[in-house]
């Protein structure tokens, strides 16, 4: 079976960047504060799958 994983996170990575981030309201602090802790714990995931 082929693992997916890096790929899948580099995917999900780039949408949140691309897609969700712009779209979330930049007068909605708790909005903005989540999507980094979101996207950086994906990051951080991302940089251990080596």
């Amino acid at each position: 079976m082929i693992d997916h994983s890096e790929n899948a996170l580099r995917a999900v990575i780039k949408s949140l960047r691309d897609v969700v981030a712009p779209a979330v309201d930049p007068g909605d602090p708790m909005a903005q504060e989540q999507l980094a802790l979101s996207l950086g714990t994906l990051e951080f995931l991302h940089s251990r799958l080596d």
